[in-house]
């Protein structure tokens, strides 16, 4: 009885480290890539906290471009939220592997830039991953997307000036970009505001 139940036990122990050591879709256990599959899949979707479980604790977001760097748990979370409040959609069109290291070709649609009158925004990214979990990312606006929201910023944020300086303060505390659901809301009124006057 007692080597039967070795015996059982070594078999389950077997099926347990195959069945846990399964490699992902792409060929690597818990691999970089995988995860920021995940994270372009997630990503302006209700289940933020499914996106922030993707990244370490003290993970470093920064968004060439735009000026904006995310640091932290708070900050990922500001981020996912705001990504949910404009309806943020990523599309990963190509990417690269090596060791900890991912290099993607992002596509962001969102609800504010279809109310700005643009149909995307495209980043060159590199990911860097341990464990598992993102522990930086930085994605850079390609230089024709970088332009054209530099402008509709303009068009949008200079009129609040005379009009609304309590809000452009909300939107850019400090002079610097700010994404959460609070300025994903008012994003969103002013372009919907805006386009209802045109």
């Amino acid at each position: 009885m007692r080597q039967l139940a070795g015996l059982l036990l070594v078999i389950l122990a077997g099926c347990w480290f195959g069945v846990a050591r399964q490699p992902a879709a792409d060929g690597a256990l818990g691999s970089g890539l995988s995860v920021v599959r995940e994270f372009a899949d997630r990503f302006g979707t209700k289940r933020v906290n499914a996106v922030v479980g993707l990244f370490s604790d003290d993970a470093i977001v920064e968004i060439r471009g735009l000026g904006a760097v995310i640091q932290g748990r708070s900050g990922l979370r500001d981020l996912a939220e705001y990504a949910f409040t404009v309806k943020s959609r990523l599309r990963m069109t190509s990417s690269k592997v090596s060791a900890d290291t991912v290099w993607a070709d992002l596509v962001e649609t969102n609800d504010w830039l279809r109310f700005a009158g643009m149909e995307e925004l495209r980043y060159r990214a590199v990911f860097r991953t341990r464990l598992g979990r993102i522990e930086e990312a930085v994605l850079e606006l390609e230089p024709e997307s970088r332009d054209a929201v530099k402008q509709q910023m303009m068009d949008v944020l200079i009129p609040l000036l005379n009009e609304e300086p309590e809000t452009l303060e909300r939107l850019m505390p400090g002079g610097r970009l700010v994404f959460n659901r609070t300025a994903g809301s008012e994003l969103m009124r002013i372009l919907r505001t805006r386009a209802q006057r045109q």
